[in-house]
């Protein structure tokens, strides 16, 4: 009887032993990050997160928010608006798409009760109140999961948040939280500082703060791009920006100059590039090697108006060759050449490449890197504008803006040797109105059927090039 004892007691032990060690396996995925406190982790962070390919249109990512939890994204931007009287998931205008709230929460209520271990974090572009909030979350049964943090108080470790079960963080856009005794509501800008968001390329970038107070310990960075006239996801541009080592050195040039972690990596298209590798690698986990180390990178002007690229490396790692590309609006980039690497090198190696044919006006170039296992990473990109075309640029001149029903436009400064066509579009992106084979001159804008609201006028030159865009209220 003795012995039958002390064989369940040692069952019981080993039961609560192996217990307490699964608790503490992981925390997001990593032993590394259990003891770390909230603020001093790297998530990574989908704009728009709701917002996929198949149910939207305009999307920001490939996959849904069940497909993102599975990938490891950790943090979800989500904009909440009132339909009806119920809550939606939608961009903007709710006829690009929309679900409602209750059956993503769904979705991240199953994820949580399967994965007990993972920390997650909503940051909510809110139009809707706290309590609309708070409804949403008990008929999704996931009140029980909400962490109330006291401002100025210092955040728990992501052990903590998982041992206690309290492992959602809500911060909002809406600062009404205290109207309706919701402690966890929390008001994002009491807590976070973030980067701009409003970037349409990537000069636009900066580590500069935006909105939240510089004291916040929280930080978001936000790193997708738009498109100029509609503000939509661009997946060429996303696999550009979010791939090292372009991707990695921002983030360690905005901690570098902020003194923060970028807690939550944002990106659109967040499937394309080396996000989750660049999250691993400020985290500490996995630190990744990069290929090539790049010294310099810069351009030059011949005689003959040909643009020679020169750049340097200080080491290289199974670097096979370099494929130069170029692009006319630092967007959609092509190869133009191809120039081996030295596989293995400790030494400074120079390159050069002349581009015999570039563009007439503005050129953008980049180096993609590919190594002996066909990986690749990018460079910065450079850009290179010929002196001799210092002459204005042809442009647009449209009067009035606000429009009336008797509006012109003029062509400014056309090339005596090109033709022009504009492009009209309104607020869904959709085309309204196409004039082509213009070569100059002011020309009538009939807007009498146009329906009120903002509209974009784009110029294009006779090789497809956008010159001007400008943004019109009707």
């Amino acid at each position: 009887m003795k012995n039958k004892c002390f064989f369940i007691l040692n069952i019981i032990i080993l039961l609560n032993i192996f217990n307490s060690q699964n608790l503490q396996a992981q925390c997001n995925g990593y032993t590394e990050l259990c003891d770390k406190k909230y603020d001093e982790v790297v998530y990574v962070t989908t704009h728009n997160a709701f917002n996929y390919e198949g149910d939207f249109i305009f999307p920001n990512h490939f996959f849904d928010v069940p497909q993102q939890l599975k990938d490891g994204v950790r943090a979800f931007m989500l904009d909440l608006y009132l339909l009806d009287g119920e809550v939606y998931l939608y961009h903007s205008f709710d006829f690009l798409g929309t679900q409602l709230f209750t059956d993503l929460l769904g979705d991240i209520h199953q994820f949580m009760v399967d994965k007990p271990n993972e920390v997650i974090t909503f940051i909510l572009e809110s139009y809707i109140s706290a309590e609309d909030v708070n409804n949403a979350l008990i008929a999704s049964d996931l009140i029980q999961f909400v962490h109330t943090q006291k401002k100025g108080e210092p955040w728990p470790t992501l052990q903590e948040m998982i041992k206690g079960n309290k492992r959602l963080v809500i911060l909002s856009s809406e600062n009404d939280g205290a109207d309706f005794d919701l402690d966890w509501h929390h008001y994002v800008w009491d807590f976070a500082v973030e980067t701009d968001w409003n970037n349409k390329r990537r000069s636009d970038f900066s580590c500069d703060f935006n909105r939240g107070n510089a004291d916040n310990s929280l930080f978001i960075l936000n790193h997708f791009i738009t498109e100029e006239l509609i503000g939509t996801g661009l997946p060429d541009t996303a696999e550009l920006i979010n791939s090292n080592p372009y991707l990695l050195e921002r983030c360690l040039e905005c901690q570098e100059i902020s003194g923060k972690i970028p807690n939550f990596l944002t990106v659109d298209f967040y499937s394309l590039g080396d996000v989750f590798e660049a999250a691993n690698n400020l985290n500490k986990i996995g630190m990744i090697s990069l290929p090539v180390e790049l010294l310099t990178f810069s351009i030059t002007e011949t005689p003959h108006q040909e643009v020679v690229l020169h750049w340097s490396t200080a080491s290289e790692f199974k670097n096979n060759y370099f494929v130069i590309e170029r692009s006319v609006n630092e967007q959609d980039f092509s190869a133009i050449g191809q120039v081996n690497g030295h596989f293995f090198s400790d030494d400074t190696k120079n390159y050069s490449f002349i581009d015999k044919t570039p563009f007439s006006n503005n050129n953008y170039y980049r180096l993609k890197m590919v190594n002996l296992d066909g990986q690749s990473s990018y460079s910065k990109v450079v850009h290179w504008q010929f002196s001799k075309f210092t002459s204005p640029s042809p442009s647009l001149l449209i009067a009035p803006n606000p429009l009336q029903n008797h509006n012109t436009f003029t062509l400014l400064n056309p090339s005596l040797s090109d033709v022009y066509t504009v492009n009209i579009y309104n607020a869904a992106g959709q085309l309204i109105q196409h004039i082509a084979n213009l070569a100059g001159g002011t020309f009538p804008l009939n807007i009498a059927h146009w329906p009120k609201g903002v509209y974009w006028i784009q110029l294009t030159n006779q090789d497809g090039e956008v010159i001007d865009y400008q943004k019109v209220v009707y």
